[in-house]
């Protein structure tokens, strides 16, 4: 957000700008609740296994048979939107589906807590409870009927307990012309007339480098003279290639990716995994710039593979015995130099990581591979990563919270094995958050930047909009409106998509 504190008088006392996460994690600690949040895929894992504790003749039965994580997906979110607006399992009504999420709430093991829960908790505990209040003011830059459900209900605890609550005034700009027929658009849905006065701009292009290049020579020009406000939701490669060409410092957004170096190696180590071998998967493991199995075995198992694209035949056993030679006879020559550098230990590990990557049997798709062996092999690249990142490389750091994300996911599953397709799923969830482009940072500038619109909350002479595009839209509730009245009945306020509109469209 921008700005980052209430004012500069005010920020010296404590009087920080928070987003709805940040106000729960002051909180928490004042209720002593606050323990770590459970990843999305073990949340995943365990909420399928609640599914299927809730036994048969459930709504979900035919779309669990097909694909029994992406309907598990579904339905968390279902479920995370119930608790979010007051729902408990107890509170339900007499319609199927809620029957039925009842059901699974209660079956099983407790469900690892997500945001909603936290969210839940905690206003539940500040109800329950006599106690001084953590927080003396709150000022809401929202309008307080925009507020997400959860969001509500904690603001409402707090005021019960003594925190006084004021609304912000919404900033009124008070500009003329075409900027405030826009404005006066946004505001009240109107259309606008503009006349081209120079107050509001927008500037097509046909390729983004060209908008760059018009958006640079800009900020080139008046970027240091006025309070400027740069709003990119969307990746700068091109406009900080345009800025660095006039010497002005860069935006630095990037896309969070999964595609990103080391990050590949925990799917590609479970596709070599599999029946039937396959040869590629391997290949690509071998030649990976940063691998976890020593590079004298690397080199002579892809020497091997490309004479003869199998494993277990003799070429391979002699490439595997060969490179095991050689890597342990560096290892001695590098402890004779250093002796710190202990050629044993350090063997036992490769190895071990050896014996899980290129050695085990192979696993029946089908079946599925044991959820301990799965286990073993994450914390073996999950120990590896933390090794060769020290806390400094983001990817290595996000390759080993991986890892071990997905260990625990497995071991949530509450099932023995787990077949490739649920498997790669989990994966792909485990890695979801990606890391942005570890070679962009933002810089230093006389502007603020900003990725939402929402989190300019004051006065600022130019807002630059870079990429301007329609958001993503509120999606429709997926309950009936018999199923919402029911519901409301027993005091869960679902959020209305004309509510979530509202607040998105004060945003803007």
């Amino acid at each position: 957000d921008w700005p980052e504190d209430a004012t500069a008088a005010e920020a010296a006392s404590g009087a920080p700008v928070l987003g709805p996460l940040g106000l729960l994690r002051v909180v928490e600690p004042s209720l002593g609740l606050g323990a770590p949040e459970a990843s999305r895929a073990t949340r995943l894992a365990a909420w399928r296994a609640k599914l299927e504790a809730a036994g048969p003749e459930r709504f979900w039965d035919g779309s669990i048979k097909q694909d029994p994580l992406a309907t598990a997906e579904t339905l968390l979110a279902w479920r995370d939107g119930l608790v979010e607006a007051g729902w408990q399992p107890t509170n339900t009504s007499g319609f199927q589906r809620l029957r039925d999420m009842a059901a699974a709430e209660v079956a099983g093991p407790t469900l690892p807590a997500g945001y909603a829960d936290r969210l839940a908790a905690a206003a539940a505990e500040l109800s329950s409870v006599e106690l001084a209040t953590p927080i003396a003011h709150l000022r809401l830059l929202d309008a307080r009927d925009h507020l997400p459900p959860g969001v509500a209900r904690l603001v409402a605890a707090l005021e019960a307990q003594g925190t006084k609550v004021a609304a912000l005034a919404e900033p009124v700009s008070p500009a003329l012309g075409d900027l405030g027929a826009v404005q006066d658009a946004l505001r009240l849905g109107a259309g606008a007339q503009l006349t081209g006065d120079g107050s509001f701009a927008l500037l097509p292009a046909e390729t983004e480098t060209a908008a760059a290049e018009v958006l640079a020579d800009w900020l080139a020009a008046y970027g240091a003279k006025s309070r400027i406000a740069i709003i990119a939701d969307r990746p700068t490669a091109a406009l900080d290639a345009a800025v660095a060409r006039r010497g002005l410092p860069a935006l630095g957004v990037s896309r969070a990716s999964a595609q990103r170096g080391v990050l590949l190696l925990l799917p590609l180590a479970l596709a070599t995994r599999w029946k039937p071998f396959e040869a590629v998967r391997m290949l690509q493991l071998l030649q990976a710039p940063h691998s976890p199995l020593p590079r004298e075995i690397r080199r002579a198992l892809a020497n091997a593979l490309l004479a003869a694209p199998g494993r277990e035949g003799p070429d391979w056993t002699a490439a595997l015995t060969e490179g095991k030679a050689a890597f342990a006879a560096r290892l001695a020559t590098e402890e004779a130099a250093t002796p710190v550098r202990k050629a044993e230990p350090r063997f036992a590990r490769a190895m071990a990581r050896v014996a899980a990557l290129v050695e085990a049997p192979l696993e029946d798709p089908e079946a599925g591979m044991p959820v301990e062996t799965l286990r073993a092999l994450c914390g073996l690249l999950a120990v590896w990563a933390a090794e060769q990142g020290r806390g400094e490389d983001p990817l290595f750091t996000s390759l080993a919270a991986a890892a071990r994300t997905l260990a625990e996911a497995a071991q949530a599953s509450g099932r023995t094995h787990l077949p490739r397709g649920e498997l790669e799923r989990l994966v792909a969830v485990a890695l979801e958050n990606g890391v942005p482009d570890p070679g962009v940072a933002e810089e230093a500038a006389p502007w603020f930047l900003l990725r939402d619109p929402a989190g300019l909350w004051d006065y600022v002479d130019t807002v630059v909009w870079w990429g301007l595009a329609q958001p993503s839209l509120p999606s429709r509730l997926p309950w009936s409106r018999a199923e919402t009245l029911a519901l409301a009945g027993v005091g869960v306020a679902l959020p209305e998509p004309a509510t979530a509109l509202a607040a998105l469209s004060a945003g803007w």
